[in-house]
Protein backbone atom coordinates (compact mmCIF):
# COMPACT_ATOMS: atom_id res chain seq x y z
CA UNK A 1 0.00 0.00 0.00
CA UNK A 2 2.10 3.38 -1.10
CA UNK A 3 1.44 6.46 1.53
CA UNK A 4 0.20 9.28 0.50
CA UNK A 5 3.09 12.23 -0.11
CA UNK A 6 2.38 14.57 2.92
CA UNK A 7 3.49 18.07 2.25
CA UNK A 8 6.81 19.73 4.35
CA UNK A 9 4.04 22.27 5.69
CA UNK A 10 2.63 19.21 7.83
CA UNK A 11 6.04 18.93 9.88
CA UNK A 12 7.37 22.43 9.48
CA UNK A 13 6.10 25.34 11.85
CA UNK A 14 5.96 27.91 8.97
CA UNK A 15 7.05 30.91 11.10
CA UNK A 16 10.08 29.25 11.63
CA UNK A 17 10.56 29.21 7.44
CA UNK A 18 12.50 31.99 5.23
CA UNK A 19 10.56 30.98 1.39
CA UNK A 20 11.24 34.37 0.32
CA UNK A 21 13.55 32.78 -2.59
CA UNK A 22 10.57 30.19 -3.74
CA UNK A 23 8.71 31.10 -7.08
CA UNK A 24 4.92 31.94 -6.87
CA UNK A 25 3.73 28.63 -8.18
CA UNK A 26 6.49 26.30 -6.66
CA UNK A 27 5.51 22.51 -7.08
CA UNK A 28 5.04 22.54 -2.86
CA UNK A 29 2.68 24.87 -2.81
CA UNK A 30 4.69 26.80 -0.29
CA UNK A 31 3.49 30.21 1.01
CA UNK A 32 5.74 33.37 0.28
CA UNK A 33 7.42 34.70 2.97
CA UNK A 34 9.28 38.02 3.51
CA UNK A 35 13.08 37.59 4.19
CA UNK A 36 14.27 37.61 7.26
CA UNK A 37 17.26 37.06 10.00
CA UNK A 38 17.21 33.88 11.89
CA UNK A 39 14.53 31.90 9.79
CA UNK A 40 15.46 28.68 8.06
CA UNK A 41 15.77 28.84 4.36
CA UNK A 42 16.23 26.34 1.79
CA UNK A 43 19.14 28.28 -0.62
CA UNK A 44 17.63 25.91 -3.69
CA UNK A 45 14.79 27.70 -3.45
CA UNK A 46 12.96 24.39 -3.64
CA UNK A 47 14.69 23.22 -6.41
CA UNK A 48 15.05 19.30 -7.18
CA UNK A 49 18.51 18.52 -6.19
CA UNK A 50 19.99 15.46 -8.12
CA UNK A 51 23.02 14.23 -6.17
CA UNK A 52 25.27 16.02 -3.08
CA UNK A 53 28.03 14.55 -1.95
CA UNK A 54 29.87 15.95 1.51
CA UNK A 55 33.65 14.19 1.17
CA UNK A 56 34.28 16.30 4.60
CA UNK A 57 33.91 19.43 6.63
CA UNK A 58 33.47 22.25 4.43
CA UNK A 59 33.77 20.12 1.73
CA UNK A 60 30.42 19.41 -0.56
CA UNK A 61 29.17 18.95 -4.12
CA UNK A 62 25.72 19.69 -4.50
CA UNK A 63 23.90 18.54 -8.22
CA UNK A 64 20.75 20.79 -8.44
CA UNK A 65 18.94 20.92 -11.81
CA UNK A 66 20.45 23.90 -13.27
CA UNK A 67 23.41 24.67 -11.02
CA UNK A 68 26.26 22.89 -8.83
CA UNK A 69 27.72 24.40 -5.75
CA UNK A 70 31.17 23.05 -5.16
CA UNK A 71 32.91 23.83 -1.64
CA UNK A 72 36.11 22.70 -0.69
CA UNK A 73 37.99 24.06 2.38
CA UNK A 74 41.38 25.85 1.99
CA UNK A 75 41.09 26.11 -1.60
CA UNK A 76 40.56 29.01 -3.93
CA UNK A 77 37.13 29.29 -5.66
CA UNK A 78 38.83 29.71 -8.79
CA UNK A 79 40.77 26.59 -8.15
CA UNK A 80 37.69 24.42 -6.93
CA UNK A 81 35.72 26.18 -10.18
CA UNK A 82 38.23 25.05 -12.53
CA UNK A 83 40.08 21.58 -11.49
CA UNK A 84 38.04 20.52 -8.75
CA UNK A 85 34.42 18.25 -10.80
CA UNK A 86 31.57 16.18 -9.74
CA UNK A 87 33.46 13.42 -10.36
CA UNK A 88 36.74 14.05 -8.12
CA UNK A 89 34.01 14.43 -5.30
CA UNK A 90 31.95 11.00 -6.18
CA UNK A 91 34.95 9.35 -6.43
CA UNK A 92 35.81 10.05 -2.82
CA UNK A 93 32.89 9.37 -1.53
CA UNK A 94 32.85 6.03 -2.99
CA UNK A 95 36.62 5.94 -2.03
CA UNK A 96 37.25 5.10 -5.97
CA UNK A 97 40.08 7.37 -5.01
CA UNK A 98 42.26 8.75 -1.43
CA UNK A 99 43.17 11.91 -2.56
CA UNK A 100 42.35 15.04 -5.20
CA UNK A 101 45.20 17.57 -5.47
CA UNK A 102 44.74 21.23 -6.75
CA UNK A 103 47.15 23.58 -7.75
CA UNK A 104 47.27 26.52 -6.68
CA UNK A 105 48.97 30.07 -6.40
CA UNK A 106 49.40 31.37 -2.89
CA UNK A 107 51.22 34.75 -1.69
CA UNK A 108 53.91 34.24 0.87
CA UNK A 109 56.08 36.48 2.75
CA UNK A 110 59.67 36.20 4.59
CA UNK A 111 61.35 39.33 5.60
CA UNK A 112 59.15 41.55 4.48
CA UNK A 113 59.32 39.64 1.17
CA UNK A 114 56.27 39.09 -0.57
CA UNK A 115 56.13 36.51 -3.35
CA UNK A 116 53.57 34.25 -4.99
CA UNK A 117 54.11 30.52 -4.57
CA UNK A 118 53.08 27.84 -6.50
CA UNK A 119 51.70 24.82 -4.49
CA UNK A 120 50.16 21.53 -4.94
CA UNK A 121 47.81 20.93 -1.94
CA UNK A 122 45.58 18.20 -1.22
CA UNK A 123 42.00 19.76 -2.18
CA UNK A 124 39.55 16.33 -1.50
CA UNK A 125 40.71 13.58 0.53
CA UNK A 126 39.06 10.32 1.70
CA UNK A 127 39.70 10.11 5.23
CA UNK A 128 38.19 11.48 8.14
CA UNK A 129 40.81 12.38 10.70
CA UNK A 130 38.46 13.66 13.05
CA UNK A 131 35.90 10.52 13.86
CA UNK A 132 36.52 6.92 13.41
CA UNK A 133 34.50 5.10 11.13
CA UNK A 134 32.52 2.24 12.26
CA UNK A 135 33.50 -0.86 9.61
CA UNK A 136 30.08 -1.91 7.82
CA UNK A 137 28.36 1.41 8.64
CA UNK A 138 27.56 5.13 8.34
CA UNK A 139 28.17 5.06 12.23
CA UNK A 140 31.71 6.91 13.50
CA UNK A 141 33.02 7.37 16.98
CA UNK A 142 35.34 10.15 17.80
CA UNK A 143 38.61 9.02 18.39
CA UNK A 144 39.83 7.49 21.48
CA UNK A 145 36.26 6.08 22.15
CA UNK A 146 36.39 2.92 24.16
CA UNK A 147 34.56 0.89 22.12
CA UNK A 148 37.32 1.39 18.62
CA UNK A 149 39.19 -1.32 20.15
CA UNK A 150 35.98 -3.53 19.93
CA UNK A 151 35.32 -2.25 16.47
CA UNK A 152 38.87 -3.07 15.08
CA UNK A 153 38.95 -6.68 15.99
CA UNK A 154 38.06 -9.63 14.08
CA UNK A 155 34.98 -11.28 13.98
CA UNK A 156 36.04 -13.91 15.83
CA UNK A 157 37.57 -12.29 18.54
CA UNK A 158 34.81 -9.96 18.97
CA UNK A 159 32.70 -12.93 19.53
CA UNK A 160 34.65 -14.18 21.87
CA UNK A 161 34.70 -11.04 23.54
CA UNK A 162 31.18 -11.02 23.55
CA UNK A 163 29.66 -14.21 25.09
CA UNK A 164 32.97 -13.66 27.60
CA UNK A 165 31.06 -10.54 28.64
CA UNK A 166 27.49 -12.19 28.45
CA UNK A 167 28.67 -14.85 30.86
CA UNK A 168 30.40 -12.14 33.34
CA UNK A 169 26.94 -10.38 33.65
CA UNK A 170 24.89 -13.74 33.78
CA UNK A 171 27.37 -14.76 36.54
CA UNK A 172 26.88 -11.40 38.19
CA UNK A 173 23.13 -11.50 37.95
CA UNK A 174 23.07 -15.20 39.56
CA UNK A 175 25.34 -13.96 42.22
CA UNK A 176 22.71 -11.04 42.80
CA UNK A 177 19.38 -13.55 42.65
CA UNK A 178 21.21 -15.83 45.56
Amino acid sequence: MLKPIISMKTYIHMHYCDTSNYDADNPHNMPRTASELGKMKDEYGGKVLSAFYGTGPKAYCIDAVDQVAKRAKGISKASVKHQLHLLHYKDIVEEKRTFVYCTIYVFKSESHNLYTNYIRKVALISMDDKRFLIPNSTNTLAWGHQDITFHNTLDEERLDLLLRLMNEASDLTSDQMK
